[in-house]
């Protein structure tokens, strides 16, 4: 891994990426010179946390392979982050309005990504897991979908496949011509899916189709416009909770914090204020 010099890091964003990292206090555990002090910058200590912090930010999934001669590259890189800040307080940029509001909200950010992440460690019991599993898999029909689909970019191209589909046209031929989506190679068959692995709009309208039909309206998605038609349709045999199970728990957690912050809004003293726009 090539570590580039600060000078040209600060241009390309660190600055902004070390607004994630925690803001100091001054009480937390991290400004005790006594924990493991890696450097000091007159007088002020760099300690191991800020310099794991630090390295994470920069490497991501590389962090723990990165060799000795790396690691003292981002210390240093570290380093003069903290000269260049100290030399801005002489400046008395601190006391800018926008870089008081800045540091505000880096420390609003911090906080509340820390106490998510609090909610994210609490584990659910496999009661509650069970639970979800019979109302989500286990107690419902649960059916997939063959299905032909062409994607195009606009509703102009899409009412033109229309077209040509009611002139005679075969919906795979077209789908290998034009179609952008998954399986138009294979004239636009993804294979069997549940409607949970479709975009909605798609799997609204596939459950108004009988096998053989396909849908005479072009279906606007995030990803474009799609004309789609329903080849069968068959009751299959709901995974095994296991292989649900980590599905299970992002549903689960949705929930958590979903509830989590409605119960806080309900809580809160809330006061937006909006200036008026005048006509």
């Amino acid at each position: 891994m090539r570590i580039p010099a600060l000078s040209l890091v600060l241009s390309g964003g660190l600055l902004l990426a070390a607004c994630n990292e925690p803001a100091d206090n001054g009480n937390s555990e991290a400004s005790d010179p006594g924990n493991d002090v890696v450097a000091t910058v007159n007088d002020v200590p760099i300690t191991a946390d800020m310099l794991e912090l630090h390295i994470q930010r920069r490497a991501g999934a590389r962090a723990p392979r990165l060799s000795d001669d790396e690691r003292e590259t981002l210390l240093l890189e570290l380093v003069e982050m903290e000269l260049i800040a100290q030399d801005a307080r002489d400046h008395g940029m601190d006391e800018h309005r926008r870089v008081k509001a800045q540091v505000e909200n880096m420390q609003r950010a911090v906080l509340a990504h820390e106490r998510i992440e609090h909610l994210h460690r609490e584990p659910f019991d496999d009661e509650m897991l069970e639970s979800l599993y019979g109302e989500r898999f286990a107690d419902r029909p649960h059916r997939e979908y063959r299905i032909r689909q062409i994607l195009l970019e606009s509703r102009d191209d899409a009412e033109a496949i229309l077209e040509e589909l009611a002139d005679g046209a075969d919906f795979a031929e077209l789908a290998q011509r034009y179609s952008a989506g998954s399986g138009a190679s294979d004239g636009g068959d993804p294979g069997w899916m549940a409607s949970d692995q479709m975009a909605d709009a798609v799997a609204e309208r596939i459950m108004e189709l009988s096998p053989g039909e396909y849908s005479t309206d072009p279906v606007e998605t995030s990803h474009g416009w799609y004309v789609v038609k329903l080849q069968n349709v068959r009751t299959a045999r709901p995974p095994e909770f296991d292989a649900v199970r980590g599905i299970l728990q992002a549903m689960l957690m949705d929930q958590r914090v979903k509830a989590y912050l409605r119960d806080l809004r309900d809580a809160g003293d809330v006061m937006l204020y909006r200036t008026e726009v005048e006509d």
